[in-house]
C-alpha cells in the first residue's frame, strides 16, 4: 500500500474487501502459490484511485466500486506475471518472480487466469459499459507490450514513440480505472476523468523509469531497464539532439547502452553520462508537468474541497517524489 498514513487510514476498509475478493478467487485454486508474490506484494494503486475517484463522483454503487477496483487489480497483476516473462524479470515486490519458481508455462497460465477473473469481476458489476472499457485496455496492453519488443529490436525511439508505450503499458490501465469509477457513478464526464488517469498514469511510468537509473531505496533491482536495453526516456533524450552530451560521448552511451552483456561498471558510466546530458532532470521535469497536469485535471471535475481531493493531490505528490 502506498506509504501515506491519512491515506491508508481512509482506503483500508475499502482495500481490504478488494484484497478479500482477490483471495477469494485464487485461495481455491493451484494458482495460490504462482501468484501470490506478486498478488499481495503490491501497493494497490489502481484501486486506491478509484475508490477515491468514485466517492468523489457520488460515492454510491460502493458493492459495484469493490468488484471493479478487484477486477482492474487483477489485470494489473496478470500483466505483471506476464511482462516478468518477457523480460526474464527476477524480482517483483522483492519476491522471486514466478516464472523462476515454477516455470514459464505456469506463470503465463496463472496470467491468464488473473485475466479471465477480472472479467469475471466486471460482468458482475452488471454494467457493459464497464465491460466494454476493461475489455479494452486488455488489447491496448497487449498492443504495448508487442510495440515495446518490436522497438526493442531497432535503433533509438523518439520521444513520441515512448509517449506512445507507455500510454499503452501502463497509463491506459489508469485510464479505465478512471472511467470506470464514473461510469460506476452514472456520471457524464467520464472524458475529462480519462484525463486525469492518463495524466496520473503517464507519470507515475515515467518516474517509475527514472527510478530505475536513480533510487537506492527501491522494491526491484536497479538498473534493470538498462540491462535489458529498456528504451525510457532518460536514454532517449540524452541521445537527442537536445542532449549536451557531445557526439563522442553519445557514442559512448550508445555503445554501453547497446551492448548485449553489460556489468555494474556500464551501468554506472552511462548513468554519469544521463547525469551530464540532463537526462535526469528533463525527465524529472516531464513528470512534474504530467502531475501539474493531473491537479488541473481534478479541480475540472471536482469543485469542492474534500478529504478525497486533498488525498488525490498527495497521491500525485507521492507518485512525483517516490523512490520506489
Amino acid at each position: 500500500m502506498i506509504k501515506l498514513e491519512s491515506l491508508n487510514k481512509y482506503v483500508e476498509v475499502y482495500l481490504n474487501d478488494v484484497d478479500n475478493y482477490i483471495y477469494s478467487v485464487i485461495s481455491p485454486n493451484f494458482v495460490y502459490d504462482i501468484v501470490k508474490g506478486v498478488s499481495f506484494g503490491g501497493k494497490r494503486i489502481r484501486p486506491i484511485i478509484m475508490i477515491l475517484l468514485s466517492n468523489i463522483l457520488g460515492g454510491n454503487s460502493r458493492d459495484q466500486m469493490i468488484l471493479a477496483a478487484s477486477g482492474v487489480e487483477l489485470m494489473h497483476l496478470a500483466s505483471l506475471m506476464h511482462d516478468d516473462v518477457i523480460d526474464s524479470g527476477s524480482k517483483r515486490h522483492n519476491v522471486t518472480s514466478a516464472h523462476l519458481l515454477f516455470s514459464n508455462q505456469k506463470a503465463i497460465l496463472g496470467g491468464d487466469f488473473l485475466f479471465s477473473e477480472s472479467f469475471k469481476a466486471m460482468v458482475l458489476t452488471s454494467n457493459i459499459e464497464v465491460l466494454k472499457s476493461i475489455s479494452n485496455v486488455s488489447s491496448t496492453l497487449v498492443s504495448g507490450e508487442l510495440q515495446q519488443l518490436k522497438e526493442k529490436e531497432t535503433s533509438i525511439v523518439s520521444e513520441s514513440i515512448y509517449y506512445d508505450i507507455i500510454y499503452k503499458k501502463t497509463a491506459s490501465l489508469f485510464v479505465a480505472s478512471a472511467e470506470i469509477s464514473s461510469l460506476i457513478q452514472r456520471q457524464s464526464i467520464i472524458s475529462e476523468v480519462a484525463q486525469f488517469g492518463k495524466n496520473i498514469g503517464m507519470a507515475f511510468q515515467i518516474i517509475d523509469d527514472l527510478i530505475d537509473y536513480k533510487s537506492i531505496n527501491t522494491a526491484k533491482e536497479q538498473g534493470v531497464d538498462f540491462f535489458e536495453q529498456k528504451q525510457t526516456l532518460p536514454i532517449i533524450f540524452s541521445l537527442s539532439e537536445n542532449s549536451l552530451l557531445s557526439e563522442r560521448e553519445k557514442v559512448n552511451l550508445k555503445y554501453l547502452f547497446s551492448r548485449y552483456v553489460k556489468n555494474a561498471q556500464d551501468f554506472v558510466e552511462a548513468s554519469n553520462l544521463i547525469e551530464k546530458a540532463v537526462g535526469f532532470a528533463y525527465t524529472k521535469k516531464i513528470a512534474d508537468n504530467f502531475c501539474i497536469e493531473a491537479k488541473a485535471n481534478l479541480d475540472s471535475f471536482c469543485y469542492n474541497e474534500s478529504v478525497e481531493k486533498q488525498l488525490m493531490f498527495e497521491i500525485i505528490d507521492f507518485f512525483n517524489s517516490r523512490t520506489f
